[in-house]
């Protein structure tokens, strides 16, 4: 069905306005046959999906595809989102906080995906709902994650219990983060503005990726001639 799909969609250019969902194999770069390599150079199998169909549909279409999250903030995937959002505007991010085993898709239960919704317009507004669908354990737990998407939907601003608005969009190339925007995200950082100055923790101290502290021991430093002990924060300490 992909290869039958991307045929067609990479002979021409499709005249009508369409909409389509993609579901491609998740294949890494390092896999794909060499013409690919060439023609789509550092992309994964999904992200060249993504690229030819927001390229070759006609105006007016909506592009959803089922990605790895992963594509939505890592830095190796920045060319990819900057590219696409040139030719269409990002209209939903819909993260799947649950297994897509439940969908039937034979991928290991930790490895979540999202559901990534773009249009090919040239209007000016830039819209962007962002939704996070949680795991539900009953039929009533499922119908209230509906209803409050559909809320969504009906919005044009403010935010649900599962989802918020962003009424002006992202910049091109910009993190498709529901966390980083998130407004009570914001509030917090707003909270911590009032405390005082913020900094970037790599201003204040040095960090060190990688370390074992089991092999190293306890880090020392001198200080007036004496050895002292080095705080070390691990990520476990950070809430």
């Amino acid at each position: 069905y992909w290869r039958d799909w991307s045929s067609d969609v990479c002979s021409s250019d499709l005249d009508s306005a369409v909409r389509v969902f993609i579901m491609p194999p998740w294949e890494s770069r390092r896999f794909l046959s060499e013409d690919l390599r060439k023609k789509f150079f550092g992309m994964d199998l999904q992200e060249i999906a993504l690229t030819v169909a927001t390229e070759k549909l006609a105006p007016g279409s909506s592009v959803g595809i089922l990605l790895p999250t992963a594509f939505l903030f890592n830095e190796s995937s920045r060319s990819v989102r900057e590219s696409v959002s040139l030719v269409a505007v990002p209209r939903l991010v819909l993260l799947h906080d649950y297994s897509l085993l439940n969908l039937g898709l034979e991928i290991h239960p930790q490895f979540r995906m999202a559901t990534l919704v773009l249009e090919k317009t040239y209007s000016n507004q830039k819209i962007l709902r962002f939704f996070r669908c949680p795991e539900v354990q009953s039929d009533k737990d499922g119908a209230d994650v509906v209803a409050d998407f559909k809320r969504l939907v009906n919005l044009g601003g403010g935010k649900t219990k599962y989802g918020y608005i962003m009424r002006d969009g992202l910049p091109v190339g910009a993190p498709w983060s529901y966390d980083l925007y998130h407004p009570d995200h914001a509030r917090r950082r707003q909270d911590l503005a009032q405390i005082g100055e913020i900094r970037l923790l790599g201003d204040l101290v040095e960090l060190i990726r990688g370390v074992n502290l089991a092999r190293v021991g306890s880090p020392v430093a001198e200080v007036g001639g004496k050895q002292t002990g080095i705080p070390v924060i691990e990520g476990r300490d950070i809430q």
